[in-house]
């Protein structure tokens, strides 16, 4: 089991545990032995992996499933959990468990992080985002009415832990669009690794193998990286999101039909064209972009049922946002961030984004 250390929030390093068991039985040894312990599992995880299930069941841990939509990602889903735990007498020594992906990872931590002003809590998480970004980063938030991610405070996890075997039963959709998590970053900050990351990217697979596993140990450390040297997401630490201003918004438009990585991706090549419409890039970019979305089988179109006006306005209503102004994370080149007076970040006129948009479908 290889260990690595991520920056956190509240301590120094947290560690993120790589392992290969087959059984996980090294995730037991790793958890402490508390008077209680709560896991919050996605619904579908529990159906999918019984074995697991049945041993946590052994040590009388209290399960509970939850359906891992965005519409649980609330605040009534918080107290469905605060009900949940408070009815078995917790103290502030006992421990929750979060696993699932980004969303259980999410909820399960906000959870920990406000139970009595916060119990630990630790991370397993089984996709593929969960496995190379949610994880890192110490970012607990759940949605609040049309926006994303709006409630939430930053608390450290006591470790991740992180086994490719648990991608196993992930579907091709659903693991190529999480693979863009990995990828936006490597375009954002570092050419060489999105190099090396785009040619294995047509074999990759759910499946566990040894590339698969180099694949995500390389991507933590690429996010390892980013956290290390901004934690908060103040400015350099801003490449975590890129492609999600208007990725964000097409994916609460059409959250049906459109998950999160596809709405990334096409968020992103809408930031490439940002950038080519600002004389800031050339158009070999966005030809990049939307390789590497074809490659992952990812759509390349904004729905058509969605209309630019409605994109804008969602627009409104993320966090990053200051005093009116949209905020965008964009690329001259492969691996390197517009800096705009020291700051990795820029806002672009209304009428640009629009432009943009237009091109999009």
């Amino acid at each position: 089991m290889n260990t690595l250390y991520c920056k956190g929030y509240v301590k120094t390093k947290y560690p993120v545990y790589l392992s290969n068991d087959t059984q996980l039985k090294d995730l037991h040894k790793l958890l402490p032995t508390p008077r209680k312990r709560f896991v919050v599992i996605d619904a579908n995880v529990a159906e999918l992996f019984p074995d697991l299930v049945k041993e946590f069941q052994k040590e009388g841990t209290h399960i509970f499933p939850i359906n891992a939509s965005e519409k649980n990602k609330s605040l009534k889903g918080l107290e469905e959990i605060f009900d949940a735990i408070f009815a078995l007498q917790p103290c502030r020594d006992d421990i929750l468990i979060a696993i699932g992906g980004g969303m259980i990872m999410n909820l399960g931590g906000l959870a920990a992080s406000l139970i009595m002003r916060g119990m630990r809590f630790y991370y397993v998480p089984t996709t593929l985002t969960g496995q190379i970004d949610a994880s890192m980063g110490s970012k607990q938030a759940v949605n609040y009415k049309e926006a994303k991610n709006w409630l939430g405070m930053f608390n450290d996890p006591e470790f991740c832990y992180i086994n490719p075997r648990l991608l196993a039963t992930t579907s091709e959709r659903e693991f190529n669009s999480q693979a863009i998590e990995g990828i936006k970053l490597c375009l954002a900050t570092d050419k060489s690794l999105f190099l090396e990351s785009f040619e294995s990217l047509k074999s990759l697979t759910p499946h566990y193998s040894e590339e698969l596993t180099s694949f995500i140990e390389r991507m933590i450390q690429s996010k390892i990286a980013v956290v290390d040297e901004d934690l908060t997401e103040e400015n350099y630490g801003m490449s975590m999101l890129y492609g999600h201003t208007i990725g964000h918004a097409v994916e609460m438009l059409d959250h049906q039909h459109i998950n999160h990585g596809e709405g990334v991706g096409l968020g992103m090549l809408a930031a490439a064209r940002i950038s080519c419409l600002l004389g800031l890039a050339e158009e070999s970019l966005v030809a990049t972009h939307e390789e590497v979305l074809r490659r992952l089988s990812l759509p390349t179109k904004i729905p058509k049922h969605i209309s630019p006006s409605s994109i804008i306005k969602k627009l409104g209503h993320n966090k990053k946002n200051y005093e009116g102004e949209v905020r965008f994370v964009l690329l001259e080149d492969v691996g390197k961030m517009v800096q705009e007076n020291g700051l990795y970040y820029r806002t672009v006129p209304t009428n640009i984004i629009e432009a943009a948009i237009k091109k999009g479908y």
